[in-house]
């Protein structure tokens, strides 16, 4: 599972499930009664979103939603590929769970496809698949015309972290933002303590010029050095 943040106190997961085990139907149950089993040890307050890294079919995805929507997930996310936005409006359509696609996806042109086959409720563009901050908030501002929430993707390092942050902290329609918490030790270390701290799931940005982050590459180099080979011509680095 991996943390997501918002701009207020809240705590959500995501939750990315497994894609293999057993047949269709017992996969179904056994994601149902671990549903079940999260919403009960989490309480009602916890926001539950599934990856299901695009493992289902048009077929089964609205029964995957139909039997997981009593515990009441945040979203689905991925449920089909990605480069059929057709197919998953259809997904969208008959799933009592809110549909998010998208994180791959690298223009606003390829996300107005995916909105007007209403393919997703919420988009997770990524700041480095989508070429900056700059692409990702037309992204943001093209969703709103259609209604969608902005939940971003983010497994980078600190500068991508901040920058997806800085795209969409003054968007109207922000959902929430991906954090992988795990190295937000090395994250801090690597900044000098400039990299933001997410607290009861509020993330404050700096107000310091640019990303407003200070990076040590020094100690960047340290902790992880470079030890493959170069492509470059001999004594190349």
């Amino acid at each position: 599972m991996a943390a997501q943040t918002r701009a207020a106190g809240w705590t959500g997961v995501k939750w990315v499930v497994p894609p293999k085990g057993g047949t269709e139907a017992e996969r179904l149950r056994r994601l149902s009664a671990e549903m079940e089993a999260v919403r009960r040890g989490g309480g009602p307050d916890l926001d539950i979103a599934l990856e299901m890294w695009e493992t289902l079919t048009v077929r089964t995805a609205p029964d995957l939603a139909r039997a997981v929507a009593p515990f009441r997930p945040l979203f689905l996310e991925e449920p089909f590929w990605r480069e059929v936005p057709r197919a998953l409006g259809e997904i969208a359509a008959r799933s009592p769970v809110p549909v998010a696609a998208g994180e791959a996806l690298v223009s606003r042109y390829e996300f107005r496809q995916l909105l007007e086959a209403r393919g997703a409720q919420i988009l997770p563009p990524d700041v480095i698949h989508c070429d900056g901050t700059t692409e990702t908030r037309r992204i943001a501002a093209l969703g709103e015309t259609y209604g969608a929430e902005i939940a971003p993707r983010m497994f980078y390092g600190p500068a991508a972290h901040v920058a997806s942050l800085q795209a969409v902290a003054s968007t109207r329609n922000f959902l929430m933002q991906e954090w992988d918490a795990a190295l937000d030790a090395v994250f801090e270390s690597i900044t000098g303590g400039t990299y933001p701290k997410v607290r009861h799931g509020h993330a404050t940005l700096s107000e310091r010029p640019g990303l407003g982050l200070e990076m040590d590459w020094a100690a960047l180099d340290k902790r992880y050095p470079y030890r493959g080979q170069s492509l470059r011509p001999p004594g190349g680095h």
